[in-house]
């Protein structure tokens, strides 16, 4: 194999190898500040901390990864709205609405309420028409950086381990990364 190929499983402009997902755990920070839509942008932030706890809580029982394009649709998803099934963009956006609603079954949170949901950022609240302050965006993006940091760091150790140790030992050991 050329040195392209054996890195094509990190390499993000070459066709990911058989069996490689190259999904994110959570969404993409650089998909926050990337568009150059600002009420999308806006709508972004919201969305994301209104349902980060779902997020999180999803880790627990799913190592599932989903595209940028998918956390994008998750993000801008109207739950209160219906989707045309007989075009393709109804229909992603179908499964992405489908997607949610079997991450919110798992949560004590009704699906239907989540529109109507205050939206707070360590006690400031968050407005869907506008792009938090600066300083709250910065922290909202560095969260998300950590978070998906984490959990690659997770999946590289669970790939690369041949420690012998237990996995409740490997997450303890893991764990101890974050102290401090």
């Amino acid at each position: 194999k050329t040195a392209l190929e054996n890195l094509a499983g990190h390499n993000q402009s070459l066709a990911a190898p058989e069996g490689v997902n190259r999904g994110y755990a959570l969404p993409p920070a650089d998909m926050l500040v990337t568009t150059g839509n600002q009420l999308i942008a806006a709508t972004l932030f919201c969305n994301y901390v209104k349902l980060k706890d779902i997020f999180l809580y999803r880790l627990s029982y799913s190592s599932e990864r989903y595209s940028k394009k998918q956390w994008r649709q998750l993000l801008t998803l109207d739950e209160a709205q219906e989707h045309r099934s007989d075009t393709r963009a109804g229909k992603q956006k179908q499964e992405m609405q489908n997607l949610l609603r079997s991450m919110v079954r798992k949560n004590v949170i009704e699906f239907d309420k989540i529109s109507s949901t205050p939206v707070t950022w360590r006690g400031q609240p968050i407005e869907a028409s506008q792009i938090p302050s600066t300083q709250v965006a910065q922290e909202i993006i560095w969260e998300l950086y950590e978070l998906n940091f984490r959990q690659d760091l997770v999946a590289l150790d669970a790939h690369l381990d041949e420690s012998n140790m237990s996995s409740r030992q490997r997450e303890i050991l893991l764990d101890r990364c974050w102290v401090g």
